[in-house]
């Protein structure tokens, strides 16, 4: 019988067969699942540390009574071959390399031995995918690109969006947005014409709520649009060509969806509140004002 003891540390009803796998990439952790379970003489207790370097797999186990084990394997199955056999005694046998210079410690290591581990000479391990994230590398990873298309009753554009800081939950950023608009001036949509082009800069702030594949971002902003308006009223024979700056507010709720660790889709309602007015070029008549529209944004997101 035997023990095997993963990160969530499952204990086996005999404890002689102990292997803790602290640290490995999860092809190799798996292997070493396997291998340990197809060994009926594991008789040992030992804490598991594999890294990959340019040689394949550095390989570091140690036991409670100081033992030290080290090894360097070409590939996942090799790494899971050497762990076995230093489970049975009278195979596994601690190595005795040169001490060289020491390994890293990742902050918040929860190994439950102190035994310095050593890196055998010519082995230069590579611990991007070994060290957990420090704060400010995960928040870097919650940066994000995003560019898509919006659609509203009489609107279409495009947007970029980018985060430039943040945490887990908030960001702060800036959106770039162009888009074509035209609207009636009556109830009668046949006495007038309207058409905007409108270019858009906000800053933004969002709080995304939510872990896994799923997740629901809520987002603010404020900023200016420059708007180029060309229309005629058949009813006051009136002509509008105006354009100008004008302040704008944004908010939005997208729904997030997962694709992988880098990439992710986003959808939801985009309300633009405005505050517009223009009047007739020959009569100075009020013709038509914008407070409040709503589209559909749609974006593809990568992770910076």
């Amino acid at each position: 019988m035997f023990g095997l003891w993963t990160e969530d540390t499952i204990a086996q009803p005999t404890p002689r067969c102990e292997v803790h796998v602290l640290r490995a990439p999860d092809a190799v952790r798996v292997a070493i699942e396997e291998a340990i379970r197809g060994e009926p003489r594991c008789d040992m207790s030992l804490v598991v540390r594999v890294v990959p370097s340019g040689k394949g797999f550095y390989l570091i186990a140690q036991s409670p009574s100081g033992k030290t084990f080290e090894s360097v394997a070409g590939d996942a199955r090799a790494a899971a071959a050497q762990v076995a056999a230093w489970s049975v005694p009278e195979r596994g046998a601690p190595a005795h390399a040169e001490p060289a210079d020491p390994l890293p410690v990742a902050p918040n290591d929860p190994s439950i031995f102190a035994t310095p581990r050593v890196r055998p000479p010519g082995v230069t391990p590579d611990l991007t995918d070994a060290a957990p994230e420090t704060p400010g590398q995960a928040a870097a990873r919650n940066r994000w690109v995003a560019f898509g298309g919006l659609v509203g009753e009489r609107a279409l554009g495009g947007r970029l969006a980018l985060d430039l800081a943040g945490n887990r939950s908030w960001s702060v950023g800036v959106a770039l947005q162009a888009s074509e608009m035209t609207l009636a001036g009556s109830e009668a949509a046949d006495v007038a014409s309207y058409a905007f082009t409108d270019y858009r800069t906000v800053a933004t702030v969002a709080y995304t709520a939510g872990t896994g594949s799923t997740q629901l971002r809520a987002e603010a902003g404020l900023g200016i649009l420059h708007t180029s308006l060309r229309g005629h009223s058949f009813a006051t024979m009136g002509e509008v060509d105006s354009s100008g700056f004008f302040p704008i507010g944004e908010a939005a709720l997208h729904g997030i969806l997962a694709l992988g660790a880098s990439w992710s889709l986003s959808a939801g309602p985009l309300v633009t509140i405005y505050s517009q007015e223009f009047r007739s070029s020959t009569t100075d008549q009020l013709m038509i004002r914008r407070d409040l529209d709503v589209a559909v944004l749609a974006q593809l997101r990568r992770r910076l």
